[in-house]
């Protein structure tokens, strides 16, 4: 099988397009593309071998990374726990959830649960990837509250769920 990688650029500016399986729907593609950007636009296919089990996620494991954080009231990240990693059998849903405790409006904790094909990660590469995702999810709202958005706007913002508002 056959994966047609519509791309541009050169170097640093070398990008990929789109991705076809079909030859002619990229031919049309580019053709298309070509004609409506005039000759400056260096649109091109390339072609690449590919297995259909290759590539495939079906009765595959995947590694369900577990975590959780505390962001106190002035943005602080502290309580960092990425040692929850169990191998399931089904990918399971990509979640962030935050909690607080009603009596405590200082600090509040988030969950966050991300699926990793156990093909393409080792239990340590999976557990690495939740911990950037927690850096990343407590910068924007770390940038956010600095904005002076409160954290039932920030929560909305990056779609947090929650059943305690």
């Amino acid at each position: 099988m056959k994966a047609y990688v519509i791309t541009e650029g050169e170097y640093s500016d070398y990008s990929i397009v789109c991705i076809f399986l079909d030859k002619e729907k990229a031919e049309n593609y580019v053709k298309y593309h070509k004609s409506t950007n005039g000759w400056f636009n260096d649109i091109r296919i390339e072609e690449y071998d590919i297995e259909d089990d290759e590539y495939s996620l079906i009765d595959e494991g995947f590694y369900l990374a577990e975590g959780s954080f505390t962001v106190s009231e002035d943005a602080k990240v502290s309580e960092i726990n990425v040692d929850n990693i169990s191998l399931v059998e089904s990918r399971e849903e990509n979640k962030l959830e935050i909690l607080h405790d009603w009596n405590d409006y200082s600090n509040w904790r988030f969950y966050i649960h991300r699926c990793y094909p156990e093909r393409l990660f080792t239990e340590e590469e999976a557990k690495q990837k939740l911990l950037e995702a927690i850096y990343d999810i407590s910068n924007q709202i770390a940038y956010y509250r600095s904005c002076g958005m409160t954290y039932c706007s920030v929560c909305d913002k990056l779609e947090i769920s929650s059943d305690n508002f």
